[in-house]
């Protein structure tokens, strides 16, 4: 609409506006607050950056849209350790290397695999690779990520 300069405007509920109750002329513009569909949350942004400072992220679902703004927003405030977790390789791979490129002093990991499988996510957390079958070797290898997700048999977890 702000390319075009096309007014986007509020239409209230349907009923209203056909039995005669609201009028064309009482449409509002759209704010995004409209958008929500519930009160705004105020938080305190600044507490909120103070807090990851210094300390160990794992953003789950990091290589989605609103994990990776996460991860790119978290990654400006320098947390001690930034770790994506994420199902889907692909999308994993490139937020971890745009934050790379953005910011090459992150200590981050990537690591590939689903939340429902409670022995992946420790051995994430713990700090375990996993690392069973040539496909998650290969993954490990070619990304520099830990692959262990990329397949589905049966993983060992060593230290590292």
């Amino acid at each position: 609409c702000q390319e075009t300069g096309c007014e986007l405007k509020n239409l209230p509920g349907i009923y209203q506006f056909v039995d005669g109750t609201v009028r064309a002329d009482a449409m509002k513009p759209v704010e995004v607050e409209d958008l929500l569909g519930r009160e705004t949350v105020r938080v305190n942004m600044d507490e909120i950056f103070q807090f990851l400072t210094d300390k160990v992220i794992l953003v789950t679902g990091g290589g989605g849209s609103i994990g990776s703004e996460l991860c790119r927003q978290i990654a400006k405030h320098h947390p001690k350790q930034l770790i994506i977790f994420d199902i889907y390789e692909n999308n994993a791979h490139n937020i971890g290397l745009e934050l790379q490129d953005k910011y090459p002093e992150l200590n981050l990991q990537v690591l590939i695999g689903s939340v429902r499988d409670s022995r992946r996510c420790c051995g994430g957390i713990c700090g375990c690779l996993c690392c069973a079958d040539q496909m998650r070797c290969d993954a490990a290898g070619v990304c520099g990520y830990d692959g262990g997700g990329a397949g589905d048999k049966t993983c060992f977890a060593r230290r590292r």
